[in-house]
């Protein structure tokens, strides 16, 4: 059940790239969502503020959630209580000149022995 939770918390947290709290909804578009969601679950904004995120991974052994800032060259952590944290940064691109708009992580995934990469 905790997986649940968290890939619930990943859920919101890919759709709240805004800076400002806003009312939001669960809306189960096929039924075998609800394996893993809980449609009257209840939706806590936990972070605010990001650019542009992308993931997330879940990490097993540590039951956690990683998920990437990318233009703000940053990897997140989540927690199974919620709490959400700065995981790496820089999280890509190590220079000092200008690099563009995505200088981030590009992906998150993990490999056969469930290490990330």
């Amino acid at each position: 059940m905790k997986k649940a939770a968290i890939l619930n918390l990943a859920i919101l947290l890919m759709s709240i790239a805004c800076s400002k709290a806003q009312e939001f909804e669960i809306e189960i578009l096929d039924d075998a969502a609800l394996e893993l969601i809980d449609p009257n679950a209840e939706i806590k904004v936990i972070g605010e503020g990001f650019t542009w995120t992308e993931g997330p991974v879940y990490i097993d052994d540590g039951n956690y959630l990683l998920f990437s800032d990318i233009p703000n060259n940053t990897v997140f952590k989540i927690d199974a209580e919620g709490d959400l944290s700065t995981y790496l940064k820089p999280s890509g691109y190590l220079g000092k000149s200008d690099y563009g708009n995505e200088p981030g992580s590009n992906g998150l995934l993990l490999n056969k022995k469930r290490n990330w990469c």
